[in-house]
């Protein structure tokens, strides 16, 4: 895979903390490639490290040592404002939506907006046309808590896509959510993937969500990837008791 095609290449990362005198290593020399344009699912139980390795990929959690680059770009090297640049190309959705309860969903979607030089005409109609995007333009007008879990994880998704990121990383974004729900999210964001050539990263604790949408998949454990590569070779040929175990979940 050449450089050019590599959308976030993360090299022997490492994240330790010091907690009550002892030092707590959250992440354990991973390395990964996400191509352009594909789907990288993380997948791995609680506590496994998966959420604490995709903030570094933004630097909103600095590694203790390793590189990270994002399209091309060593994140250590650049000063703030350009690590600012690189963020806001960096969209993210989580389990419990972060919606603003006292804005409509229209606001919610506009609200990444409001600090750029964009009218106020124009910051709605962006607005507006993301939530066509994401099937939710008749609840524009509406509030948050009118809306069901699948229609609140959609505005997230839509507020995620204002910053015209090239990465959108869903952190366990189904996890609260019933099976034909999750369905529908995750047709949603391939359907993302294929239009506007989304890199998406999954992380996951349920292996059909990878198994869906996913190319490329890394399984983790205690902080470190035990095991990774392409979802079908994974499916058919696990190799570790791990991925052998969250397997056997998914046909329980």
């Amino acid at each position: 895979m050449g450089v050019a095609d590599v959308a976030i290449d993360l090299q022997d990362i490492n994240v330790t903390f010091e907690r009550k005198g002892e030092t707590v290593t959250a992440v354990n020399d991973v390395s990964l490639q996400v191509k352009k344009g594909s789907i990288y699912g993380i997948i791995g139980y609680s506590g496994a490290g998966k959420s604490t390795l995709v903030r570094v990929i933004n630097l909103l959690q600095r590694p203790s040592s390793g590189k990270v680059s994002v399209s091309g770009q060593d994140l250590q090297q650049l000063t703030d404002k350009k690590l600012r640049g690189v963020r806001q190309k960096v969209g993210m959705i989580f389990q419990h939506f972060n919606l603003l309860r006292s804005r409509t969903v229209l606001n919610n979607v506009e609200y990444p907006l409001l600090g750029k030089k964009i009218s106020r005409k124009d910051r709605e109609a962006k607005a507006f046309e993301l939530l066509k995007l994401v099937g939710l333009a008749e609840y524009a007008q509406s509030y948050p808590e009118e809306l069901s879990g699948g229609q609140k994880q959609r505005v997230a998704i839509a507020r995620a896509l204002a910053s015209d990121p090239d990465i959108l990383i869903s952190d366990e974004a189904t996890s609260a959510l019933d099976p034909q729900t999750t369905a529908s999210i995750l047709e949603l964001l391939k359907k993302l993937n294929d239009e506007l050539g989304l890199t998406i990263v999954l992380i996951t604790h349920e292996m059909q969500v990878i198994k869906s949408i996913c190319q490329e998949v890394a399984v983790m454990a205690d902080g470190s990837v035990i095991e990774q590569g392409l979802v079908g070779d994974l499916f058919t040929a696990p190799q570790q008791p791990l991925t052998k175990s969250l397997l056997s979940l998914r046909l329980m």
